[in-house]
């Protein structure tokens, strides 16, 4: 199945058109972590983002919750040991969450799918786009009624075929801490 940049800002724009039982609509932003596993280089490398968002959520009643989220994710990659910049790995995503309240905060799974734009991953020829999928956990940790505290795990996969290397797979695993705050 082929995915569209139309159905990542698709599914990021129904964050703005809500009909009027959404339990909140809020934004955010987070500060990431992680690992970039490149293939076709057999190496992995610490990953750093600044990840900014924004989207909705809907009560289903019973504490559950079903919810929809855009992000834009600005990384930079660096190579084990001090080696140097390894890349950058710009991404938008489309989210969706499912999620149980409490009166602390929430808890969520969630997936999703995006356009990310990869260039100089360890050779100044390779600039690419690719589609991404991505899936993860997460918490929200209420602080007010408006602030929470974000917690999320997020693993990311994409094939990534370029003009020096040929076909790869790239894959990120990245733990994120932020805030959000709802309207």
């Amino acid at each position: 199945m082929s995915k569209s940049p139309s159905g990542v800002a698709a599914l990021g724009l129904t964050a703005f058109a809500l009909p009027a039982s959404a339990q909140d609509v809020y934004l955010g932003g987070a500060l990431s972590s992680g690992e970039i596993e490149l293939s076709f280089f057999n190496q992995s490398n610490t990953i750093r983002s600044v990840d900014v968002f924004g989207g909705a959520r809907f009560d289903m009643g019973t504490s559950m919750f079903f919810g929809v989220e855009a992000q834009a994710t600005f990384s930079d990659g660096y190579i084990a040991g001090g080696g140097g910049p390894a890349g950058k790995n710009n991404t938008f995503q489309g989210e969706v969450h499912m999620g149980y309240a409490a009166d602390w905060g929430r808890v969520y799974g969630f997936v999703g799918f995006g356009k990310t734009n990869l260039s100089g991953l360890n050779n100044p020829d390779v600039t690419t786009g690719s589609d991404v999928t991505l899936y993860g956990l997460g918490t929200d940790i209420s602080l007010s009624d408006s602030l929470a505290l974000r917690i999320e795990v997020e693993m990311s996969d994409m094939s990534v075929t370029d003009n020096c290397c040929g076909a790869f797979n790239v894959s990120t695993k990245e733990v994120s801490v932020g805030a959000v705050y709802s309207f």
